[in-house]
């Protein structure tokens, strides 16, 4: 069977994780989706990412009002 994923353990400080982990939140990503976006980013530019911001109220908003049109759209489509 080819192996798909490699699994990584790294250390970071508790406080860290914790502020790191509610940023992450508001951006709709989990720990491992930000790790695999950075991964991703430095093999195929051979650089450190660009800056990545929190979205401010409006955007967060907007960002909201599309996954509930999404998830409206997916329900119609399975018939719930």
């Amino acid at each position: 069977m080819a192996e798909y994923t490699k699994l990584i353990h790294i250390r970071v400080d508790v406080g860290l994780h914790e502020e790191a982990s509610a940023v992450l939140k508001c951006l709709g990503l989990s720990m491992s989706d930000a790790i695999s976006i950075f991964l991703q980013h430095v093999a195929a530019t051979q650089s450190l990412p660009p800056e990545l911001k929190v979205p401010n109220e409006d955007t967060a908003e907007a960002l909201a009002e599309a996954r509930a049109m999404r998830l409206a759209r997916r329900r119609a489509a399975e018939g719930r």
